[in-house]
């Protein structure tokens, strides 16, 4: 009876209005968009600064001359009797464009439209009809009032719980009981079954927190590691485990962590370090590469064409001491060498063919 209303989910009210100019349940608390209203606006009270406007798509928001406040709530100052008894619910009732009235809550965000228990008594308390409520109505209101404390005396335990610094994950129910029996909140719930489910609840809390501020805080401490770990400048390739406890053992996370993570953090580290190494000695070995080969092609006493040209490179860079030469293998040398000879090859090819074409022309 009290559920969401009968029939198609197209029969409730939708947040915009259709082609037929249904009235849209307002956006609570958003600043509508002022446009030209395309119907004039309703007669407010004399002496008030609150004008109504109707939008082009149908909707009504309150305008404040005197505060330039605009709003889609309705005004107190602008309500009837019946609105304020509403307004005192959590619901808010709208009507649609062929007069319908249904109630919206914002905060269960549910629409009905059936009058809702807590408006019907709102209203029959107003009007001092209360023995004409109807005893499923009052039978719903008492189902409700009745979950609800029953959370808020759950809430209190588990605040009274919360307050108590001597209870930790270690404290017993039967230890725990004995320092707060003599609060109020205690004797909210009855069962003692109830207090037991709720105190096991709780120290599950408590173990999942510490869980988690433990592990936050050896992040914290593996983050600290690394840092040195990048910036110590004694770390090369044949850096031991031991003698980075000998540069560390001072350091507060050397300290707090257990002497297995420490191990652990460094040996990952040290095959990332070496990794990167890797990498960025391949990047300067073919950036020398490079430089050879513009090196070799625009050096004038090298012929590219010899036969010797192999024993031309090495003579001629036998004692030199740049770092392109210096920083490669022979067999890097080579293969610069052989790439030089195939481009001026690919360019030689080139000159004839566009000389062949020249002619043609």
């Amino acid at each position: 009876m009290y559920g969401v209303p009968s029939g198609s989910v197209g029969d409730l009210p939708s947040a915009s209005t259709n082609s037929a100019g249904i009235l849209a349940q307002p956006v609570q608390g958003t600043q509508p968009t002022i446009v030209i209203p395309s119907a004039p606006s309703q007669p407010v009270p004399i002496g008030l600064s609150w004008n109504e406007i109707q939008t082009a798509d149908g909707r009504v928001y309150y305008f404040n001359s005197k505060s330039n406040l605009s709003q889609w709530e309705k005004p107190l100052e602008l309500q009837s009797s019946s609105e304020r008894i509403v307004g005192s619910t959590d619901w808010v009732e709208y009507k649609i464009w062929d007069g319908r009235t249904y109630f919206h809550n914002p905060k269960t965000k549910c629409s009905v439209w059936s009058t809702p228990p807590e408006v019907v008594i709102a209203q029959k308390t107003a009007s001092n009809d209360i023995d004409n409520i109807d005893q499923e109505i009052l039978d719903y209101d008492a189902f409700e009032k009745q979950q609800k404390s029953h959370a808020k005396k759950r809430l209190d335990f588990f605040n009274l719980l919360s307050e108590n610094t001597t209870i930790t994950e270690d404290t017993t129910f039967d230890d725990a009981m004995g320092s707060i029996k003599d609060d109020i909140r205690f004797h909210a719930l009855v069962s003692i079954e109830t207090k037991r489910i709720f105190y096991a609840s709780y120290i599950s809390h408590l173990m999942k927190g510490k869980i988690i501020t433990e592990r936050d805080s050896k992040r914290e401490l593996f983050k600290l590691a690394i840092h040195d770990f990048q910036h110590w400048s004694g770390m090369n390739e044949s850096t031991t485990h031991a003698q980075m406890e000998s540069h560390f053992k001072r350091r507060e996370w050397f300290k707090k962590l257990d002497k297995l993570d420490i191990r652990k953090l460094f040996e990952l580290y040290s095959l990332e370090y070496m990794e990167i190494l890797k990498i960025k000695r391949q990047q300067l070995q073919d950036t020398y590469m490079q430089q050879l080969k513009s090196h070799i092609l625009e050096n004038q006493d090298i012929n590219i064409s010899s036969e010797n040209l192999v024993e031309d490179v090495f003579r001629k860079y036998k004692y030199s001491d740049e770092p392109f030469w210096n920083g490669l293998t022979d067999s890097q040398k080579l293969i610069v060498i052989k790439s030089c000879i195939s481009q001026r090859i690919r360019e030689t090819k080139l000159a004839l063919a566009a000389a062949a074409a020249s002619t043609r022309a």
